[in-house]
């Protein structure tokens, strides 16, 4: 199963001698003191520990807004990943002759591109309530892509999409706890 998730890090447009770049985080990890670096939706919570197991060895690709028709580099190319203590960070130059590059800048340079996304998959996690809250904490997954994006996270999304994460979240739970009931036999 594929999954994307969106947070409301900032990417921003650096430069470093003549280059422009796109940076970012597409990963944040869990820190009990910063509410913004979990991931809510309704009763369900989910967390990336620090500790995590993240493969970033693979191809990974940096998209506008998870438009996999946009595709504005890879890790072939010029797109770097690097974790430090907050999470995991991705850059990028912006290319003056590509217009896909020259629209994110003009919309990073406006605020209209004001967060940042991934997408993961091959996902190991682990499940525990806490209070009324399903807490799922993922404890290793693929990088498939980034991707700078125009809604930095879930709660500024539509309750549809909300309603759908909300649905897979279950199943995923449902499928967890089925698992350790039949383990515990």
């Amino acid at each position: 199963m594929i999954e994307n998730r969106s947070i409301t890090s900032s990417p921003a447009i650096a430069t470093k001698g003549d280059k422009k770049y796109c940076e970012g985080y597409a990963v944040l990890f869990y820190n009990e003191a910063d509410p913004s670096t979990e991931f809510r939706s309704g009763k369900f919570a989910e967390r990336i520990p620090a500790n995590a197991k993240i493969d970033t060895s693979g191809f990974c690709y940096a998209c506008l807004d998870h438009n996999e028709d946009i595709v504005l580099d890879h890790t072939e190319a010029t797109l770097n990943l690097s974790t430090d203590k907050r999470g995991i960070r991705y850059s990028f130059p912006i290319m003056d002759n590509d217009p896909d590059h020259q629209r994110l800048d003009a919309k990073l340079t406006n605020g209209h591109v004001k967060g940042a996304s991934f997408q993961m998959t091959n996902i190991v996690d682990e499940w525990q309530t806490v209070g009324e809250t399903r807490v799922r904490s993922l404890k290793s997954f693929t990088l498939r892509h980034v991707s700078p994006t125009y809604l930095g996270c879930y709660r500024g999304a539509s309750a549809e999409l909300r309603s759908e994460n909300e649905q897979s979240l279950e199943q995923a739970y449902l499928k967890f706890e089925t698992q350790k009931r039949l383990n515990k036999k």
